[in-house]
């Protein structure tokens, strides 16, 4: 079986969260270099000042043409 990889973000702010999707991958070291070079991005840095400390960057492991029920993340108030 082929195995996917999702690099996504869970962002809370204020009375909620927001997830982002940041690229799918075939290997987990494609989606670990990935990961690297969006903690150094000034520019996601700029608009969530709030997560500096905190690794909010996250990689899920998908097994491809296989249906699947996974939460991802989330919060409301």
């Amino acid at each position: 079986m082929m195995k996917f990889y999702l690099l996504y973000e869970d962002v809370c702010e204020r009375y909620g969260c927001e997830l982002y999707a940041y690229g799918i991958f075939t290997s987990k070291e494609k989606a670990e270099e990935a990961k690297e070079e969006l903690r150094k991005d000034k520019g996601r840095l700029e608009r969530f000042p709030n997560l500096f400390d905190f690794d909010t960057i996250m990689i899920g492991e998908f097994e491809a043409d296989e249906c699947t029920y996974r939460y991802l993340g989330g919060y409301e108030e």
